[in-house]
């Protein structure tokens, strides 16, 4: 992208500073233009839709936010046209956005995070699925002003920058420690890197260097290394030696989040009839094949279209057999599968026994619900969903606001409890073990509801459920 040509000029104060203030939120002041903006949004749109892995935007200013960003920056002068781009980015669920830059003369990688309701500083969260690499400098100032390159010394400035952003409400450097979509995190001079994950791994102010990214044949796994030097100072001429060689400094890799993020699930299962659900990200068939051997090798199968990626799709599976361990599994259009397993219930006049689950209540801002990480392994023949499903007169980071009120919203809310959440889904998880079955209460709709609720709110709710 081309960051320059188009970017209104930076803003100052009267006495020749930056000025980051309320100026830098007006909303018509762009570094993109308009044009390029509106071009860049429908692209990443149609690579989402298309079932492209991976959507590598590249940069020349950095569009992380920082503990000190300038009036050149995104964050310090171009605040609104950065939360538009991002805000696009999270409610399109556009996901494996990896954003270039360089320019601030350090290596680091970040989390995204903008304000879901743009009105309400309070409603900061994370983009999903996104992060950025900034790579840099080869040979230029800053580095340099470091001399010593201990790792205790660059472990100390890195938990001083830490200190400043958690002071500031930002999110800390690095990635999530707790994304299982992470792995083999690799942190020169820290054999723990990959175990004891922290924000000095995904961070070097201190040397000359450059960036690789690898992504896998399948599109499934993108490798990050960065590799270089210790900085130096200008004009001191330093050969290539065995004492300052080029070397591995920091690298990861981290998983596509999945093109079928919230897996599958059956519900409103009897003796012989099941419905089987699935949401995929990008439109076309989507292939359901059931069976009663793990190995699918005697497979039944049933074909349906998603044509709106906003909305899962849904199909009835009758012939079934009472008190049988069913296996399923969903295909899209993009070859992506994901399985799951149910229980029909028992014929008639047997007693074979019977164990199964049920929980309420759990709001969006607390995913993604560790409590029931375990519930998958119970061998649940079904989950009883009792109600609360969402809490739609609570704000959470999907929906910031006191009350819900448009379908969309709702929508939102609900879509918000059974994704993922830095790489977690418990819920899914769950679902995909079991047969799941759902009952409303009030906070589907508002506190203390009664009375008929609206046909729009009942479909908002059955909409993320396996139920017909």
């Amino acid at each position: 992208m081309d960051d320059r040509s188009y970017r209104d000029i930076r803003l100052k104060t009267a006495d020749g500073a930056d000025d980051t203030g309320s100026r830098a939120d007006n909303p018509d002041r762009t570094m993109l233009g308009k044009t390029q903006l509106k071009w860049l949004e429908q692209t990443l749109l149609d690579a989402q839709t298309n079932g492209t892995p991976w959507k590598i935007v590249a940069l020349s200013s950095p569009i992380d936010e920082t503990s000190d960003d300038g009036g050149k920056s995104w964050a310090g002068g171009y605040r609104a046209e950065r939360n538009e781009l991002l805000k696009f980015i999270a409610d399109n669920h556009i996901d494996n956005v990896v954003f270039l830059s360089t320019d601030d003369h350090q290596n680091r990688v970040n989390e995204l995070d903008y304000l879901a309701d743009p009105s309400n500083p309070s409603s900061r969260t994370r983009v999903p699925n996104a992060f950025t690499i900034v790579a840099g400098p080869i040979g230029a100032g800053g580095p340099d002003a470091i001399t010593d390159h201990s790792f205790s010394n660059i472990q100390k400035l890195t938990d001083d920058l830490v200190t400043k952003e958690k002071a500031k409400g930002l999110d800390p450097l690095g990635l999530d420690p707790t994304n299982p979509r992470v792995h083999n995190v690799f942190r020169e001079f820290d054999p723990n890197a990959d175990k004891s994950r922290s924000p000095v791994d995904f961070y070097s102010p201190d040397t000359f260097n450059y960036v690789t990214l690898n992504i896998s044949a399948d599109g499934k796994t993108l490798s990050v290394d960065s590799y270089g030097i210790n900085s130096y100072a200008a004009n001191t001429f330093p050969e290539p030696n065995a004492a300052n060689s080029t070397r591995h400094i920091l690298g990861f890799q981290i998983d596509a989040a999945s093109t079928l993020p919230n897996g599958v699930a059956a519900g409103d299962t009897t003796q012989t009839s099941t419905v089987l659900w699935t949401h995929s990200t990008v439109p076309g068939q989507v292939t359901f094949d059931y069976s009663t051997d793990p190995t699918f090798s005697n497979a039944q199968t049933v074909t349906t279209t998603e044509t709106d990626t906003a909305q899962p799709v849904k199909v009835q599976i009758d012939g079934l057999q009472p008190g049988t361990d069913y296996y399923y599994r969903a295909t899209n259009t993009v070859g992506e599968s994901a399985t799951g397993k149910l229980h029909t219930s028992a014929a008639l006049g047997t007693h074979p026994g019977l164990t199964f689950g049920i929980s309420g209540d759990w709001r969006g801002e607390l995913s993604p619900y560790p409590s029931i990480s375990n519930a998958a392994s119970s061998n649940l023949q079904f989950f009883l969903e009792f109600g609360d499903t969402i809490y739609a007169d609570y704000p959470s980071p999907a929906v910031p606001v006191a009350q819900a009120t448009t379908l969309q919203q709702f929508r939102d809310k609900h879509d918000e409890v059974y994704r993922d959440r830095d790489g977690l889904n418990t819920f899914r998880n769950l679902r995909s073990s079991t047969s799941i079955l759902a009952t409303i209460d009030d906070h589907e709709v508002t506190d203390n509801f009664a009375g008929g609720a609206l046909p729009r709110l009942i479909r908002a709710f059955k909409t993320p459920l396996p139920v017909s």
